[in-house]
């Protein structure tokens, strides 16, 4: 199995950053930084509710 690195692993998650897909506003925008931080504060348990 290949060592991955600190870098490869930091480019992994910007690229493919939790959570995106259940944030409704563009990456990288102060709605989407909002709702992420809210989804954190409360356990993001929601996402995966029934």
């Amino acid at each position: 199995m290949k060592a991955v690195s600190i870098d490869e692993v930091k480019a992994f998650w910007d690229k493919n950053p939790l959570c995106a897909s259940a944030i409704p506003y563009p990456l990288g925008s102060a709605e989407y930084s909002e709702y992420y931080n809210a989804l954190c504060k409360n356990g993001c348990c929601g996402l995966w509710a029934a």
